[in-house]
């Protein structure tokens, strides 16, 4: 396994945190502000509807495999611009009012939005081709640190302080945070030699011949259990009773910070029992400690027990992205790395919208008891394809 310097994964980490601290304030934080200042429920999908960058990111992401200023690094090029389009981006979103400038917010919050997803293809592309094969897994257990920790800040800390700091402090407090890993790539030095890409835009084709069909099986089996669970916590802790704020503190400050230790040592997992026994065990652990939310779902409403109830789902769900993510870097191509992780990722992403779309609606039709109890179903089915697949396509560290 190749050593990295400690600045390498501080890198890493710092630019997967800082793409999620401004687009989960946005998506997360900015629904509850514009909702305690009187907004309609349906005007509010609008903010929702930012995400949509993030579904079809693939189809920019030949672009970013494709085209760079190579002297100044491939991917880092793409970065330098990116983080700087963020940091701007956030600074003038401060400068105009949310109640007399909505639309012009909006519009500025849906750039934010292509800048952030864009962002994640070029970091996807620089982590793909500067991890090797057995330091993969370490790679994505700090890829999923820092998404949660960008998440973490973005949705839990800067709301918590939003009223001391108000619209504008909140904004250049972001831009702060993204202007650091701009810093970080300064001082970075990305290898030149590396493959150049010929494919572009018939990647986007090439790449369902180019990988097994029991991979994609799995790729869409995966997230709908966990997606399902995951999507009716929200309105499960508001239908309890629990304010924005509680929910936030709940899920954010006191579950989260656990998710984060819990994907680090997925990483360290990976590396002692292998890529296919850790996604088995952790989907294995998902399908059963996913039914601690049956708790709350019974009307349990004490704030410790939820507490726990939160804690241990983050502790089982947070790790097993880290191996998929690992997983998904190794059907990728040298020549089109950023092109290959980011299809798999929108897939993921567009399966998971699908699912939390249509787990709220089974709830509300046949109540959360019975949505947690089909959860964890899919997920002893999406254990099943993984413990066969392991004999037609093996989830092992290509060689």
């Amino acid at each position: 396994m190749t050593t990295y310097k400690r600045s390498t994964w501080s890198l890493l980490f710092s630019l997967y945190a800082t793409q999620y601290v401004g687009i989960s304030f946005l998506l997360v934080a900015l629904v509850a502000i514009l909702r305690s200042q009187g907004m309609p429920l349906e005007k509010l999908s609008i903010v929702y509807s930012l995400g949509i960058f993030w579904v079809f990111k693939f189809l920019w992401a030949p672009l970013i495999d494709r085209f760079s200023l190579r002297r100044f690094g491939h991917y880092r090029t793409w970065l330098l611009i990116l983080q700087a389009a963020m940091m701007i981006n956030l600074i003038i979103l401060g400068f105009y009012d949310l109640s007399t400038d909505f639309v012009l917010v909006m519009s500025l919050c849906a750039t934010f939005s292509f800048f952030s997803a864009t962002q994640d293809v070029a970091v996807d592309g620089l982590a793909c081709r500067l991890l090797d094969v057995d330091s993969r897994g370490v790679g994505n257990g700090i890829q999923q640190a820092g998404t949660m920790f960008g998440s973490l800040v973005g949705s839990g800390l800067v709301l918590s302080i939003y009223p001391t700091l108000g619209w504008l402090g909140s904004m250049l407090l972001m831009a702060g945070l993204t202007s650091f890993s701009w810093f970080q790539l300064l001082w970075y030095k990305e290898a030149t030699e590396q493959v150049r890409p010929i494919m572009g835009y018939k990647r986007l084709l090439s790449f369902w011949r180019y990988v097994s069909k029991p991979w994609l099986v799995l790729l869409f089996l995966y997230p709908i259990g966990g997606g399902m669970a995951y999507a009716i916590i929200n309105p499960m802790l508001v239908d309890l009773g629990w304010s924005l704020s509680s929910i936030g503190t709940a899920i954010y400050l006191v579950a989260t910070p656990f998710g984060i230790v819990s994907a680090l040592i997925a990483g360290k997992l990976i590396q002692l029992v292998g890529r296919r026994n850790a996604l088995l065990g952790l989907m294995s652990a998902q399908a059963l400690f996913l039914l601690v939310l049956l708790i709350p779902a019974y009307g349990v409403n004490e704030t410790l027990p939820v507490y726990a109830c939160l804690i241990t789902y983050y502790i089982v769900h947070s790790p097993i992205p880290a191996v998929l993510f690992t997983l998904m870097m190794d059907q990728t191509d040298p020549k089109t790395p950023a092109t290959d992780f980011t299809i798999q990722a929108s897939t993921l992403m567009l399966i998971g919208i699908i699912t939390s779309g249509a787990s709220t609606a089974l709830a509300g039709a046949f109540g959360y008891i019975a949505v947690i109890w089909m959860a964890s179903a899919m997920c002893v089915v999406a254990f099943i394809g993984v413990w066969f697949l392991g004999t037609t396509h093996r989830l092992t560290a290509p060689t």
